[in-house]
């Protein structure tokens, strides 16, 4: 059955738009699936739910923050585990 994660992070200073991406493996460069959502300077912490991803499968996750000149953060991407 197909199910979604759901990411939280911290606000990054100057972000405008935040893009959550799933990738089948540490090392991927194709994105899989992916979620966004607008940066504001109220809220100092973000989330969205990445759709269709298979219960019981392991992804790599990684939330770019970008601004109008483009993106501003360091990709890190971490290993998640679909309940």
């Amino acid at each position: 059955f197909p199910s979604h994660d759901t990411d939280s992070w911290d606000a990054v200073p100057g972000a405008t738009r935040y893009t959550a991406q799933a990738y089948i493996s540490n090392t991927s460069t194709k994105v899989l699936r992916q979620c966004s959502v607008t940066g504001n300077n109220v809220a100092s912490t973000f989330s969205c739910a990445i759709p269709r991803l298979q219960r019981l499968a392991t992804y790599y996750i990684d939330v770019v923050a970008r601004n109008q000149a483009g993106a501003i953060s360091t990709v890190l991407r971490l290993p998640i585990t679909i309940q």
